[in-house]
């Protein structure tokens, strides 16, 4: 088995915290939070005798170059996340698009990091 951890692309999830408007203090939580790195040991348990997570010693980066990669990956969020916010999800999209190429124009590349783990189960 494979999930994110709660690390994962915490820098992209930020941007679109911060494009919601109307919500103040609003957080995404993790699309697989009900399964994740620090949650699905115990879960998998129940089902397997033994269960050995393997993590890489840190969180590899993700290197965005074309803000329209970022911007489409968060669209791919908006049916977890729409119903949460008031804003339109497209609108938050543009949002992240304009503040990832602020990012790419200012530092050549926006950077966000991965937080995976693997599960071994027996």
């Amino acid at each position: 088995m494979v999930t994110n951890g709660a690390g994962q692309l915490v820098e992209l999830r930020a941007l679109a915290e911060q494009a919601v408007q109307g919500a103040v203090g609003w957080r995404m939580r993790p699309v697989t939070h009900t399964f994740t790195a620090e949650n699905a040991a115990a879960q998998l348990s129940t089902a397997f005798g033994s269960v050995t997570r393997v993590r890489p010693p840190s969180r590899p980066p993700v290197v965005i170059r074309d803000s329209g990669v970022a911007a489409d990956y968060v669209a791919s969020w908006g049916s977890f996340y729409q119903e949460e916010t008031a804003d339109a999800w497209p609108d938050v999209v543009g949002d992240v698009r304009a503040r990832v190429q602020a990012i790419i124009d200012r530092d050549g590349a926006f950077i966000t990091y991965g937080d995976l783990a693997a599960f071994v189960c027996r």
